[in-house]
């Protein structure tokens, strides 16, 4: 591998982003004084994991496995961008509704749009809370959960 196409490789990438992602962790914990590194420190080992799957690729069985994993991935980007653009526009439609009903509240007040975005996103993976829908916010959200 020379030039352009050793930059691109996605390997390459993920030891480069691990490499970075480690030392932002050990310059945040010898720094700063707080326990508040937790995050990176997830992304270090999620990287790290990285990389332990592509020493797995020694193995011709694996080799294969991720072979199709990658290729089942290349093929979900058009679902993903659909499902993406299906959230957010049943978030605005759910905004509106939670402007007139108050169904979706954050510490008694109605819900601003972050809210109302984990509450789509939870009808999407099938866990919600419908206890102040009015007739009308029922009828979206049987459409959103056909939909999503």
């Amino acid at each position: 591998m020379q030039g352009w196409s050793y930059i691109t490789d996605y390997w390459n990438i993920s030891d480069l982003v691990r490499i970075i992602l480690l030392i932002v962790f050990i310059v945040q914990l010898v720094v700063t004084q707080d326990d508040d590194h937790e995050f990176v420190n997830a992304l270090v080992v999620l990287a790290s994991w990285n990389a332990g799957v592509k020493y797995l690729r020694i193995f011709e069985p694996f080799r294969d496995f991720l072979e199709s994993i990658r290729i089942i991935f290349a093929g979900m980007f058009g679902f993903i961008c659909v499902l993406l653009f299906m959230i957010f526009t049943f978030t605005a439609v759910f905004s509106v509704l939670n402007e007139r009903d108050s169904f979706i509240k954050v510490g008694g007040e109605t819900g601003n749009f972050w809210a109302v975005l984990e509450h789509v996103y939870r009808i999407a993976i099938g866990d919600f809370d419908t206890g102040n829908y009015e007739y009308d916010t029922w009828i979206i959200f049987v459409l959103a959960s056909c939909m999503l």
